[in-house]
């Protein structure tokens, strides 16, 4: 894939992740550097997604395959938002890390059942 598997950026995104919810309870000094650590991972993520939805659908799928992920990325922050807010003020901070921490597991458990559909290729010189 364009993104060497996604090998960096997951283990930027789980480092900085992890050092920003640390560094949440220790003032701006550890907020700040653990903010741009985890920002190394955590922007252009969806592009990687654009990229890797294009790479892995057959060919006359590609464009359905990027403007699907498009919508996935567009709607459920918008969905989900107004509940996750109301979760932080009603319950605090800590709850609501909590449960996008719980939610970010169910997904990268879900992510893990999925294979790649295998691809018919040509042969080698036949057009």
């Amino acid at each position: 894939m364009s993104d060497c598997r996604g090998k960096v950026g997951k283990k930027l995104q789980g480092t900085g992740g992890g050092l920003f919810a640390l560094a949440l309870h220790g003032g701006a000094a550890l907020v700040i550097p653990a903010a741009i650590v985890f920002g190394l991972g955590a922007f252009g993520w969806n592009a990687i997604v654009y990229v890797s939805a294009g790479e892995l659908a057959p060919p006359e799928l590609a464009a359905q395959a990027v403007s699907v992920a498009a919508t996935v990325i567009f709607l459920l922050p918008a969905v989900s938002t107004p509940s996750m807010g109301a979760l932080a003020e009603s319950a605090g901070w800590d709850a609501f890390w909590s449960v996008i921490a719980l939610l970010a597991a169910c997904g990268a458990l879900l992510a893990g059942t999925l294979r790649p559909a295998a691809r018919e290729r040509p042969a080698s010189g036949s057009a």
